[in-house]
Parts: structure tokens; sequence; C-alpha cells
């Protein structure tokens, strides 16, 4: 994704999911960082070619043939992801007030790593949709709807409600991006197994209903 393009999808999507997040939210403030978010966006991009070059370069001495040195929507939504996550558009202001010894992992705010996996999943939409064309998958995305699988959890939040398979991606993002860094080329596979996921519902629904 060049400059040009990144710049659009920054205002219309990125600004606009920070802004939806955010209202009539106490405590929180957020920010604008367009050259923050595009250069982590390139160093994000330039590690994962590295580290597809080197598979790459791997599988030729094995004598294996790999086309994934290209840079496709599940890598692009990933640096997407990451860029959000590691950049922060969002603060807690009341992380202030608190004592620092008093600070607790678990009840911190995630919503970067919740801006950027929403940011990374319409990413990845808006070019699933440039490019295919007449796939029976198509009209839920345009309908706004992607289908996520389904989770098992049987222990509430602290809010009592049990976490979504969005809440598990955004927790582990959110331990990533604090104790090792987000890895951008397993993210990418994420997205990959959401998309054929996604496809496979579809294809089962359609069933279904004919």
């Amino acid at each position: 994704m060049e400059k040009e393009r990144f710049t659009d999808f920054y205002h219309t999507t990125i600004c606009e999911l920070r802004n939806t997040m955010c209202e009539n939210i106490a405590g929180i403030k957020y920010i604008d960082n367009f050259e923050g978010i595009y250069d982590e966006y390139l160093n994000q991009k330039t590690l994962l070619k590295y580290l597809i070059k080197n598979e790459a370069e791997a599988d030729e001495r094995n004598n294996h043939e790999d086309g994934s040195n290209l840079l496709d929507r599940h890598k692009i939504a990933a640096c997407i992801t990451a860029a959000v996550a590691k950049t922060k558009l969002i603060y807690d202001i009341t992380t202030n007030d608190k004592d620092s010894d008093g600070y607790i992992l678990g009840k911190s705010n995630r919503m970067n790593e919740q801006l950027g996996f929403a940011s990374g999943m319409n990413c990845l939409m808006m070019l699933m949709v440039e490019e295919n064309r007449d796939q029976y998958w198509l009209q839920e995305i345009k309908d706004g709807q992607f289908f996520l699988p389904e989770t098992n959890n049987t222990t509430a939040d602290i809010t009592g409600n049990y976490p979504t398979y969005k809440d598990s991606i955004v927790r582990a993002l959110y331990y990533s991006n604090v104790m090792s860094g987000i890895q951008t080329l397993m993210l990418s596979n994420i997205f990959f197994l959401l998309e054929e996921y996604h496809k496979k519902t579809c294809e089962l629904n359609k069933k279904n209903t004919s």
C-alpha cells in the first residue's frame, strides 16, 4: 500500500474507527499521528519482507518453490494491525491517578490493540472485495458482515461477559505488544485463516439455504 492510499485509509478508516471507539468514554484521550503510524507500517513491512526473504531462500536451498515473498492482503493487514497497536493513538488518562504498584495488566486499557485489529480487518475486507469478483462470499462483506470463529469460553471476564474470538485476539495482541512484540508473520497467517473461515461459513450457509 503506497503512501497516498495509506493516507486515505488512515483518515477514512483508522481515524473513524478510533473516533467511534472513544466516543462518550470518560478518561480516554486520542491523538492524531499519521506520520508515526505510516513510519511504523513501513518498519513492519520491511521486517516482514526480510523474514519472507529468509524463508524463500531456505525453500530454494531445499528445492521448494514458494511465492509467499509477495506482500498479499493478509500481510498488509498484519502490518497495519501492528503499526496501529504499536503507535498508540488512544490513551487512558486516568492511569496517572493510579498507584504504579497497583497497575494490573489484566485490567489495563487494550483499546489500541482493539483499534489495530479492527483496522487490519477492515483492510483485509477492502482488499478481498477489490481483488475478487463475483464470489459468493463477497456479498456478506459488502453488507458489513464477516464471520469469525465461535469460542467455547466458560469463564466470564470482569464485566460478567464471556470473551468472544475478537476479545481473545485483542488480548493476545496486547500481551504480545507489551512482552515480546507483535509477530507480524504469524498475524498474517491468522488473517489468512480468518478469510478461509469466512469463505467456508458462507459456503455452508449457501448450501443450507439452497
